[in-house]
C-alpha cells in the first residue's frame, strides 16, 4: 500500500506551540560563578555599576623563623618589601536585549511577551560570551573593565601572550601552557627574595589559581581525542580540573582583536569568571515606538542587565593549530 504525503491548506492550519528553545548545554553561564542575590547587599543596585577589592595574588614566602633580619623575613624590620594593595576592580554592566517582531492582527500581548522573554533567556549566554571576549561595549563607551581579547602591552599586560615566536603550537602544547600559567598565576613573593620564573612559560611563579580556559567549540574534539578533557555534570574539566568554556558567542579573535593564522585558533585562560544577571523584563511602551503601520507589525523588547568579570590575577593567551 502506497503512502502519500500532502501539505495542509494554509488557511486551515491550526496554531501550535513552536519547538522549545534549547540554549547550549555547555556555556559560560553554566560554568561561571553566579552571584547570590540573597547574600548580596547591592543586589538591587549593581546594574548601575559596582567595584570590589580582589584578594591578593602574592606568593607566600618560606622564612627562617629564627632569623628576623634576612631579606625574606616578614617580621618588622626584617627588610621585606612593603606589600602593595591590589588595584580595585571597577565594572559597568551592559544590557542584553531581544526584540520579538509580531503582527498586530490577533494581538495577544501576553504571548508576545512570553516569546520575547524566552528568546532573551535562551540567547543571554551567547551575548555575554561575545562581550566578555571582544569588549565591544566596554571599548566603545570607555568602561574600566577588561575583556579577553585585550591588546598585549609592551610590559606584558594586561594579557600575556604565551605563543612562541615560531608561531601557533599544537593543541596539546597549548593546553599545557595555559595549565602551567594557571598553576603559577599571581605575583612573586613581596620581598623579592624568592622570585622565581617558570622555565616553560617564562612567567613569575605565584600562588596559582583554579581557572577557566576559553575556546571555540571546535577545540573540543582535538582535546577529547587525547583524553585531555572530561565531562562532569555541567562542567568540562581538564586533568587539573580547570573549567573549559566552549562559548558559542566567542568569535575566536586574538589579542587586540587580531585574526588568527589560517588553520589556527586563539585560546585564553583566566581565573574564575563571575556573572551577574538581572531578572529579564519587558520594556513597557517600547512596542508602540516600533509599530510599523504600513505592514501592521510591532516589536516587543525584553532586556536584562549583565556583567561578566574576574579578579584579573590571570589573563593568558595562546594561539594553537587546529590539527592534532
Amino acid at each position: 500500500m502506497a503512502i502519500t504525503v500532502s501539505s495542509a491548506i494554509p488557511s486551515m492550519a491550526i496554531p501550535v506551540a513552536p519547538p522549545a528553545l534549547s540554549p547550549p548545554a555547555l556555556s559560560l553561564l553554566r560554568a561561571a560563578v553566579t552571584a547570590d542575590p540573597e547574600d548580596d547587599k547591592v543586589a538591587a543596585s549593581w546594574p548601575r555599576g559596582f567595584a570590589f577589592l580582589p584578594y591578593g595574588a602574592t606568593q607566600p614566602e618560606s622564612i627562617d623563623v629564627c632569623d628576623r633580619t634576612t631579606a625574606n623575613s616578614l617580621y618588622p624590620g626584617g627588610g621585606g618589601a612593603e606589600v602593595v594593595l591590589p588595584a580595585r576592580v571597577d565594572y559597568v554592566p551592559f544590557v542584553v536585549s531581544h526584540q520579538e517582531p509580531r503582527s498586530t492582527f490577533g494581538l495577544d500581548a501576553a504571548q508576545w511577551q512570553d516569546r520575547a522573554l524566552r528568546s532573551l533567556v535562551a540567547g543571554t549566554s551567547s551575548a555575554v560570551e561575545y562581550e566578555l571576549w571582544t569588549g565591544t561595549i566596554a571599548q566603545a563607551k570607555g568602561y574600566p573593565q577588561r575583556w579577553l581579547a585585550m591588546p598585549v602591552i609592551a610590559d606584558g599586560g594586561p594579557v600575556v601572550d604565551l605563543t612562541p615566536a615560531s608561531g601557533p603550537v599544537a593543541p596539546l602544547r597549548a593546553l599545557g601552557l595555559l595549565e602551567q600559567a594557571l598553576a603559577n598565576a599571581g605575583a612573586a613573593a613581596p620581598s623579592g627574595a624568592q622570585d622565581a620564573v617558570n622555565v616553560s612559560t617564562g612567567q613569575p611563579i605565584g600562588p596559582g589559581r583554579r581557572g577557566m580556559i576559553h575556546c571555540l567549540p571546535e577545540m573540543l574534539p582535538l582535546w577529547q581525542a587525547n583524553g585531555l578533557i572530561r565531562r562532569e555534570g555541567k562542567y568540562l574539566l581538564t586533568l587539573m580540573d580547570s573549567i573549559v568554556v566552549p562559548g558559542s558567542g566567542y568569535p575566536g579573535t586574538g589579542p587586540g582583536g587580531s585574526t588568527p593564522n589560517v588553520g589556527a585558533a586563539w585560546l585564553y585562560a583566566t581565573s574564575m569568571i563571575h556573572v551577574r544577571l538581572e531578572d529579564p523584563y519587558i520594556v513597557d511602551g517600547e512596542w508602540l515606538a516600533d509599530l510599523d503601520r504600513s505592514v501592521n507589525t510591532v516589536a516587543v523588547t525584553a532586556q536584562r542587565a549583565a556583567a561578566a568579570y574576574w579578579d584579573y590575577s590571570v589573563h593568558f593567551a595562546v594561539q594553537t593549530d587546529l590539527e592534532v
